[in-house]
């Protein structure tokens, strides 16, 4: 159970019933089934219209099988969670051929994952979202206090690798921060036991690459339509959707050690509403955008249950619980003023999130 500092709230977690919300192997298959149907179709009317030089259609098809590889992807962080299956071999063969498909390397992640998860919103030890501190944005980024370049310079690569979304390949690659990558063994997130999977992992990883590689040589138009363009609009929505869960420009808050707690870091994840998308983040996303704070709080609990878990549990947990509405201009103010963490001064023992004009 997550700790807390609250006794009080630490009995309330221990009484909730989560017997309702465990995973269903034949429900959790249904959606891998159900999205390798409508990838394969997408992908074989992709080849299509290629082949026939309707490109612009090429270019609508293939920016929503970039939506469907992003829905293998979650569900293979639903069996790297174990909430895919009751069962542990289910869930590793499964999560591995999903995200060996679009060239994420499942077991580390899945570890490293779960390391974002224990020290969710910790200045010191959460493990994706290391936060850039006051005391060290301008040796790390390059910015100068009062520079508006320089603020500028990293602000647009910042945007290029949203757009992109290769900030997250070059986290697995190779972690400036923690000095370690998922593709070779660690002492970060890893244990000795772990190794083998990831020499397992690596060498898929490096098969499927040459053959894709080759295949782009052979076949370029074809491929950037069919795999390479839906691969960065993945991973797009990946650093896009991990973005919003973690800040809102006006309510992020984090935490030195002494002064956090699992639930603290969990309850400062968010949950938005998309209007008119959330149709497309509902259901082609299994629901990974708009309910994340009580996956933060039970990992374990699926997908297709995560709405209903949220309005059960949610409420009794955190009575100030609300969902935030999505706006693009809280999207640009994101980008524009969580630049850094005000780790100085903070009567609460939480420090918030300041644009680079406030160094």
């Amino acid at each position: 159970m997550l700790d807390t500092d609250n006794e009080q709230l630490k009995a309330a977690l221990n009484k909730l019933d989560l017997s309702k919300f465990r995973p269903s192997f034949r429900e959790s298959f249904f959606y891998v089934l159900l999205d390798i149907l409508l990838l394969s179709l997408t992908l074989i009317a992709v080849y299509s219209v290629t082949t026939s030089g309707y490109y612009f259609i090429s270019l609508l098809l293939s920016l929503f099988a970039g939506n469907l590889f992003f829905s293998l992807f979650v569900l293979g962080h639903d069996c790297g969670h174990g909430s895919f299956s009751k069962h542990k071999t289910v869930n590793n063969v499964v999560g591995f051929c999903l995200h060996q498909f679009i060239l994420t390397p499942y077991w580390a992640w899945k570890k490293s994952h779960h390391r974002h998860h224990m020290f969710t919103g910790d200045i010191e030890r959460d493990e994706s979202f290391v936060p850039i501190t006051q005391d060290n944005a301008e040796s790390v980024l390059g910015v100068e206090k009062g520079n508006k370049k320089s603020f500028f310079v990293v602000r647009l690569f910042n945007l290029i690798t949203l757009i992109t979304g290769i900030s997250f390949h070059v986290y697995t690659v190779y972690n400036p921060f923690t000095k370690c990558s998922h593709f070779l063994p660690n002492k970060v997130f890893l244990k000795e036991s772990d190794n083998k999977w990831i020499y397992l992992g690596t060498a898929v990883a490096v098969l499927s690459l040459s053959v894709l590689v080759y295949l782009t040589f052979k076949q370029p138009i074809m491929m950037f339509f069919m795999y390479w363009l839906p691969f960065m609009v993945c991973y797009h929505i990946l650093i896009f959707v991990t973005l919003m869960q973690h800040h809102h420009p006006d309510d992020s808050k984090w935490y030195y050690s002494q002064d956090w707690t699992r639930l603290k870091g969990a309850l400062n994840t968010f949950d938005y509403r998309y209007g008119a998308l959330n149709i497309i983040v509902s259901k082609l996303h299994h629901n990974i955008a708009n309910f994340h704070v009580i996956h933060h709080i039970f990992a374990s609990i699926p997908h297709y249950k995560i709405e209903a878990a949220t309005k059960d549990l949610v409420g009794k947990i955190d009575a100030n619980y609300e969902p935030k509405q999505f706006s693009y201009s809280n999207y640009i103010r994101i980008i524009w003023s969580c630049n850094y963490v005000d780790n100085h001064s903070s009567e609460q023992k939480h420090y918030p999130m300041k644009s680079f004009e406030e160094l």
